[in-house]
């Protein structure tokens, strides 16, 4: 309807723009100003009028609302702050102040944090804590308090009382972004909601033919991380865990778990009786699996620890001084061979 163009508002606006404008020492900028000022004023008096048919339809055009009156209202002084912030500035002024919107930083207050595979709860936690998000107490408190949570990998941990860090194993490595200064539990939900969406139903069902529950093949999939450097010997390096495991002996004697206990859980667990968790990790003590993860594995070392390569390999040993080279061997004898050829006899 007509009456709702808003015409006492617009002709106000121009004219009283205009004046203001002209009153300014450099005439040519000010004409410029009320033009671009005029067009501004007239673009919003008109979105105005264009909302405010669209909502009234083929109502009465001779009623009026209090929300008509409030609309008139809100728009004079929208338009009125737009007149006093632009009427002095010049062109010029207008155009840098522009550029610096355009180009100014956005607030920083998420920080985009890579934990790389393999990393343990406790370099997470340090890194959390260094760039801002967490302190690495919460975050270690946070990562054995799984009572409430819901994820279809958590029914599988049974044996909380006998590991270091519950979670170890299922922050996944990644990129995340986090709020600086947000709570422990958010940023731990963060890597658990990945972790959840990486572990497909398709994988639970290659760990259930193989024997053994996501959290096993997790577990595994840690070692092979730690003792496979090289992405390639990880199938094989799979294929000597797995034999173990079904061999009579069952005893895994990976220096990676001792590893694990030496520098990622005993310096962090002051007033634990930390002694305990040999029994529970030192894979040459414990029979078959530690009690848990000893790393956060990534994709390919799960993949691996699903489909492990078809050998009879029973030992494995790294070159001294070249550690892409890997020896491969089914019997005690030809172990001890290669450790020879890999520079350790």
């Amino acid at each position: 309807p007509k009456e709702h163009n808003f015409p006492h508002i617009r002709a106000f606006l121009s004219r009283h723009t205009t004046v203001w404008l002209h009153r300014r020492k450099h005439q040519t900028s000010q004409k410029l100003m009320s033009f671009r000022c005029y067009a501004v004023f007239n673009a919003i008096s008109a979105k105005i009028c264009l909302k405010n048919r669209m909502l009234n339809g083929s109502r009465n055009s001779e009623r009026t609302s209090k929300e008509d009156k409030m609309k008139r209202i809100v728009s004079f002084l929208i338009c009125a702050v737009m007149i006093l912030a632009f009427a002095g500035c010049s062109k010029g002024e207008i155009i840098e102040k522009v550029k610096e919107e355009l180009t100014a930083e956005p607030t920083k207050n998420t920080v985009s944090v890579t934990f790389p595979e393999g990393y343990t709860v406790t370099q997470t936690a340090e890194l959390l804590e260094e760039k801002g998000v967490c302190s690495k107490a919460d975050f270690l408190a946070a990562v054995n308090n799984i009572s409430e949570l819901d994820y279809n990998f958590i029914a599988d941990i049974k044996n909380t009382d006998k590991r270091a860090f519950a979670l170890e194993g299922y922050i996944f490595p990644d990129t995340y972004e986090f709020y600086l200064g947000e709570s422990a539990d958010k940023a731990l939900s963060r890597f658990l909601k990945n972790t959840d969406r990486k572990l497909t139903d398709e994988m639970y069902q290659k760990a259930e033919k193989l024997g053994y529950s996501m959290d096993e093949i997790i577990t595994i999939a840690s070692i092979i991380q730690k003792e496979a450097g090289i992405k390639k010997e990880m199938p094989k390096v799979s294929s000597v865990l797995h034999n173990r495991l079904n061999d009579s002996y069952n005893k895994l004697e990976c220096d990676v778990t001792i590893n694990y206990l030496t520098k990622y859980v005993i310096p962090y667990l002051e007033g634990d009786n930390t002694d305990r968790y040999n029994e529970y990790y030192n894979t040459y003590k414990c029979k078959g699996l530690p009690a848990g993860a000893i790393c956060n594995p990534g994709i390919e070392a799960i993949n691996a620890a699903l489909e492990p390569a078809d050998t009879k390999y029973m030992f494995f040993v790294t070159d001294k001084t070249d550690t892409s080279k890997y020896y491969y061997a089914e019997t005690y004898k030809e172990h001890l061979k290669n450790c020879k050829k890999a520079g350790w006899n």
